[in-house]
């Protein structure tokens, strides 16, 4: 048996890398949604606009990008913890999985604004984030192979951002492919945050 990708042949390091990502990803939404949805929810969001002068991109960003920094600050423990401490290899660029994190919290916050918008209830974006968020390891690829599930399941796993920037995580960590690799993954993510 040749191992290509896992020398030490140590599940943990898959299984690690998601959990931690998942838990970044949990975080940054339900913190997201709870974020604005208390403005719903103790009714001050006219106060929060009236801030911003009435201007809905000055209040997101105002309002998140605190949150953002905390979630950055986030990421870069969890890189510290897997990189320095679990010794998870890197064979790629270190650059991409940084960028790779960076839009990832981006996305996951934008999907915080959306739940809220479409639902204008607090309570209800908190439940429909923790299923999304945990929707996402089951259909990333991760556990079991994309390639392998039926058609449905893998049409299903492209509305999780999740799925993509594992592809990245994994391809610059443990398997060291090249970086046209890591280019269809994050033009994805990219686009998740513009739509």
């Amino acid at each position: 048996v040749i191992m290509l990708f896992n020398p030490f042949s140590n599940y943990s390091y898959y299984l690690t890398i998601a959990l931690f990502a998942l838990m970044v990803n949990i975080f940054t939404l339900l913190v997201s949604v709870y974020a604005i949805g208390i403005e719903l929810k103790e009714c001050t969001a006219g106060d929060w606009m009236q801030t911003a002068g009435n201007n809905v991109y000055y209040a997101l960003i105002g309002k998140m990008l605190p949150y953002t920094l905390l979630f950055m600050a986030n990421v870069m423990v969890m890189n510290i913890i897997l990189f320095h401490f679990l010794g998870t290899p890197i064979h790629g660029s270190l650059f991409i999985i940084i960028l790779s994190e960076i839009l990832l919290v981006l996305v996951y916050q934008i999907i915080a604004v959306v739940f809220i918008a479409i639902t204008s209830n607090m309570r209800l974006s908190l439940s429909l984030g923790s299923a999304y968020t945990m929707m996402a390891i089951t259909f990333s690829g991760l556990t079991f192979p994309t390639m392998a599930m039926p058609m449905l399941a893998r049409l299903f796993s492209v509305i999780f951002p999740y799925t993509f920037w594992i592809k990245i995580f994994m391809s610059q960590t443990l398997r060291g492919e090249p970086l046209t690799e890591t280019v269809i993954p994050l033009i994805v993510i990219v686009a998740f945050i513009l739509l």
